[in-house]
């Protein structure tokens, strides 16, 4: 049985540190959240446990952005996917909590530039 299924269904980079993302999350604002991969379609977000306890599956994402110059555009939504880390009731997990975040609507230009981006990572 082979246990390295991909489940994904799009190629991922590795995302260094001079690739942030900032939303809105209902009232709240982000800035400066690091993340460790990125798609075309989506990508895998870190926060401190105590910022990010309010993040279910389904969470809207508003005004998502990159914080990268290659990457800068319109803001799009998107949605938490699934999340990593974050204990029922608050008690207990890890210090950061990762978010699978899905891209959703995103103007021609941002996901053109976005597709440019991660093939160009891909090599």
């Amino acid at each position: 049985m082979d246990t390295n299924f991909e489940r994904r269904a799009r190629l991922r980079v590795v995302a260094g540190p001079d690739v942030t993302v900032r939303f809105k999350a209902g009232d709240l604002g982000f800035e400066e959240v690091r993340i460790t991969n990125l798609s075309v379609g989506g990508c895998f977000a870190t926060l401190p446990r105590p910022g990010a306890m309010a993040f279910r599956q389904g969470t809207r994402l508003e005004q998502f952005r990159f914080n990268n110059p290659d990457l800068e555009g319109l803001p799009f939504d998107a949605e938490v996917a699934y999340v990593l880390g974050g204990a029922a009731g608050g008690r207990g997990g890890m210090a950061r909590v990762g978010l699978g975040i899905h891209f959703l609507a995103m103007a021609p230009s941002m996901a053109e530039a976005l597709r440019v981006y991660v093939e160009a990572r891909l090599g």
